[in-house]
């Protein structure tokens, strides 16, 4: 299988790369203009508030009030860590069912398999009856039975 560059370039970062997003998503932008406009809605409720309860002139706790900053911070500006050719190819990559792209099994390279020749490998290592033997039945809940009636004793003098 030839890969192009690009598509080369997006696997030689590895599978445990994630392209950053430079947009916020949806959810984020809602939950903060919801926030937001709560906190405005309260200002707007409490600025005219002319109901004190103290007798004397001045309000005792204006001393514990924080003084506000002027900083702002300064706009953050997009970043990618992909181009977008890199971004087109990757998600290509992810919806062509016709391959299969693992990890291999040693020296943390990427391999990339055509997917008829990737099932018919399984196919040929699950059929080898010296490494794989076919079962009657399904053996799990059974053995889930006998290692809990072994650890049980180990847990009752664990906590004793």
């Amino acid at each position: 299988m030839k890969l192009s560059s690009p598509e080369r370039s997006v696997l030689s970062k590895g599978l445990n790369f994630v392209p950053l997003n430079p947009l916020p998503d949806e959810f984020s932008i809602r939950r903060d203009v919801s926030s937001f406009c709560r906190r405005l809605r309260l200002r707007l409720h409490f600025a005219d508030s002319d109901e004190t309860d103290n007798t004397s002139s001045e309000d005792v706790f204006r001393s514990f009030q924080s003084k506000r900053s002027p900083w702002t911070p300064k706009p953050v500006t997009p970043f990618r860590n992909i181009s977008l050719d890199e971004q087109k190819v990757l998600l290509s990559l992810k919806k062509n069912k016709n391959l299969i792209i693992k990890p291999a099994d040693k020296g943390g390279a990427t391999v990339v398999w055509r997917r008829d020749l990737y099932v018919s490998e399984a196919e040929k290592q699950l059929s080898d009856q010296t490494a794989y033997t076919e079962l009657p039945m399904d053996p799990t809940s059974e053995i889930q039975t006998l290692v809990k009636k072994l650890s049980y004793p180990c847990k009752s003098k664990a906590s004793s």
